[in-house]
């Protein structure tokens, strides 16, 4: 399922991208603005529903580290302040003061995101929101607090189950398909924390996990400052990159996205790309894993093999996104995953760790 409803989103975020970045035309870009959030809302909503199944199924491990929650609780409001509507305000209340915090930062990010997006849905008249971190005992506490309706009794009993969703007169919009707060909820019980929340109707919500926070755990570093980005040219830029990818439509996105590079060069079956790579020795490949004649994981294997081609980065670009895909084809050597749609963000990033 995975696969066959991300490759055509791939095309709808990809071609948006293309249009933000060259046209002037303020129509044209209106509607791109609406094509992309629709498609970048899909994707999260399947990323969701993948994460829900591999949790069921205990295939979700946790990239535990030692971090500081404040900083990042900062970021996360940081972004929101951003994307709120106008009469919302956001406040942060960073009282937490035990350290770092041995946790997987990017599900605490997914964590406090599905709660702000649950604030700012069932929360009509706008008003103010409050992220706050505390420390309570041996656990840290981070709360998410609107000034929405609030919640019955009843339905307090059952907010956090699977495709659960309050009545349509508790929110500002339609859509979603009620899994947010259930993996939340499944979340937080993999850091070994629970999750709960206090309402009052006409006042507002107040949801809070717990996690427990004990000292700095062997063999992790102690949080430092973060580089920031390096402000200049793409990571791509005078590189000569090599695509694999069965799809004609990906070849032409990219190439446009990357028209700072020195050249590009396309193969469209594992094999050809693996011959492409030993002809051209390219700085970079971007590999593909589901190809005809000879799949991405097995022309990988090849690539990081051959003696003239071994030392090229590579990174795999692909709809597929399981947990084994990412294992085995970094097994068979690939240096980066970048799931399709692409993420620009993530996309720069992944490159610039790569070339640095």
């Amino acid at each position: 399922m995975s696969h066959e409803l991300r490759s055509p989103l791939n095309a709808v975020v990809g071609f948006s991208d293309i249009i933000l970045l060259q046209s002037d035309q303020e129509k044209i870009r209106g509607f791109a603005e609406k094509i992309k959030d629709s498609g970048h809302y899909l994707t999260r909503l399947i990323e969701e529903l993948l994460d829900l199944d591999r949790i069921d199924e205990g295939k979700v491990r946790l990239e535990m580290e030692n971090i500081s929650i404040n900083d990042l609780v900062s970021e996360v409001a940081a972004a929101w302040q951003l994307r709120l509507p106008d009469e919302f305000s956001l406040r942060c209340e960073l009282d937490f003061g035990g350290g770092p915090v041995f946790c997987d930062p990017t599900r605490i990010r997914q964590i406090l995101t599905n709660l702000m997006e649950n604030a700012v849905e069932y929360s009509h008249r706008g008003g103010l929101l409050t992220i706050r971190t505390e420390a309570k005992s041996e656990e840290l506490w981070v709360s998410v607090q609107d000034e929405g309706m609030g919640i019955d009794p009843v339905d307090k009993e059952v907010i956090f189950d699977r495709f659960r969703q309050l009545e349509s007169g508790y929110r500002r919009s339609a859509g979603g398909l009620g899994i947010g707060l259930n993996l939340v909820q499944k979340l937080v019980e993999l850091h070994g924390g629970r999750v709960w929340v206090e309402s009052k109707k006409d006042v507002g919500s107040v949801f809070t996990f717990s996690l427990p926070c004990p000292a700095v755990r062997q063999g992790e570093p102690d949080v430092g400052g973060k580089e920031g980005g390096s402000g200049g040219a793409e990571p791509w830029t005078g590189k000569r990159i090599l695509l694999m990818d069965d799809v004609e439509h990906y070849h032409e996105y990219l190439r446009l996205l990357m028209d700072s590079a020195e050249a590009f060069y396309s193969a469209y079956n594992g094999l050809e790309g693996v011959e492409a790579a030993i002809r051209h020795k390219p700085d970079l490949v971007l590999m593909d894993l589901r190809m005809p004649v000879l799949d991405g994981f097995d022309a990988t294997a090849r690539i990081k093999a051959a003696h003239e081609t071994r030392n090229i980065p590579l990174v795999a670009v692909t709809a597929q996104a399981t947990y084994e895909d990412k294992e085995r084809i970094s097994a068979a050597g690939a240096d980066g995953f970048v799931t399709k749609p692409i993420d620009l963000q993530l996309f720069r990033k992944t490159l610039e760790n790569i070339f640095r």
